[in-house]
């Protein structure tokens, strides 16, 4: 499947202007962001190969552009994201238990609590081989 855009110079040369090619892949929305990144450098390598081989001022900028590329930037920001939030929510639920129990034992023992619960699902969701996508993201932080 392809689009371009052609101008007919004065000499009645042609000219191409624009050129888009869509490409339909095997990668699914559901895939792995690892395996999703290996794709995409494939994709890239590709792109940079085919560029070599092309006439002049066609292609100059041929870029790699997919929605599903995008979706691998979101998902890095979601990881980052949660590990943001462990490490606020960690000592502010810290000074709050203290605030609230007014003994820094119990708000000791009740973070450590919470952290291990954390580990505990964290490990569950190793030994099961999940990858850490964006549902894992959202129950870490809830």
């Amino acid at each position: 499947n392809a689009l371009t855009y052609v101008d007919v110079a004065e000499s009645g040369s042609y000219n191409i202007r624009f050129y888009a090619m869509y490409v339909y892949t095997r990668i699914t929305w559901t895939a792995a962001s690892d395996i999703s990144r290996d794709f995409r450098a494939d994709w890239d390598e590709f792109i940079d190969d085919f560029s070599l081989d092309c006439p002049d001022g066609l292609c100059n900028s041929v870029k790699n552009v997919a929605l599903r590329w995008c979706w691998l930037v979101t998902q890095v920001a979601f990881v980052q994201s949660a590990i943001q939030g462990i490490l606020i929510a960690m000592p502010l639920a810290f000074v709050i238990l203290i605030i609230s129990t007014q003994n820094w034992i119990i708000s000791i023992f009740a973070v450590f609590d919470i952290i291990g619960i954390m580990l505990c699902e964290l490990s569950i969701m190793y030994l099961l081989g999940w990858k850490f996508g964006v549902s894992e993201c959202v129950a870490i932080v809830i």
